[in-house]
């Protein structure tokens, strides 16, 4: 199956996080290619991560920043979330066993959690579709297709088309402490 044929138009209501009272917009796109260690994009693609809820924002950041502490290091953030529309005329949803798939790779819950490989796969869907994002379970939720991330790659889409305005949420206080 070519992954042409897995292209879809997609639109919703997702959420995006940025440090509580930063002077940067939630679509201000100055750290979008910066990080090495993004699941679904290397550094270099400019690169956007939306929530399907707040409770897939709250777990998702809340292993991030234990999983960069020092071991044992407590850290208090407060983050603002914004609500935040968004239209895509080609995403492949990477919930569908077909997108695996389609690609030679077993079901996504398999390989998820491997950085090096789902950097690969988004790396070879880039590179043999004209894909604007993708639609990808949460690492928090594996077993709940009705909580995900969109992901959406900056440099294939107009952000006039793709986003709406954003509208604040909430704000939202996480304590973590580093790993032992």
């Amino acid at each position: 199956m070519a992954l042409d044929s897995l292209l879809r138009a997609w639109t919703g209501i997702s959420l995006r996080h940025i440090p509580a009272g930063a002077s940067r917009g939630i679509l201000d796109d100055t750290h979008a290619a910066r990080s090495r260690r993004n699941r679904w994009n290397e550094a270099g693609t400019p690169t956007f991560y939306f929530a399907s809820d707040i409770a897939v924002v709250w777990t998702e950041f809340g292993r991030h920043i234990q999983a960069e502490l020092p071991g044992g290091e407590p850290e208090r953030q407060a983050r603002d979330v914004w609500k935040v529309p968004i239209s895509l005329g080609r995403l492949i949803d990477f919930r569908d066993p077909a997108a695996s798939a389609s690609i030679g790779l077993s079901k996504i819950d398999d390989w998820i959690g491997d950085i090096d490989r789902t950097q690969a796969t988004a790396r070879y869907v880039r590179q043999h579709a004209d894909v604007q994002g993708l639609l990808v379970p949460s690492m928090a939720f594996l077993d709940d297709a009705a909580r995900w991330n969109v992901v959406v790659y900056l440099d294939r889409i107009d952000p006039q088309a793709t986003f709406g305005t954003p509208v604040f949420l909430r704000r939202i206080v996480l304590d973590a402490l580093g790993g032992v």
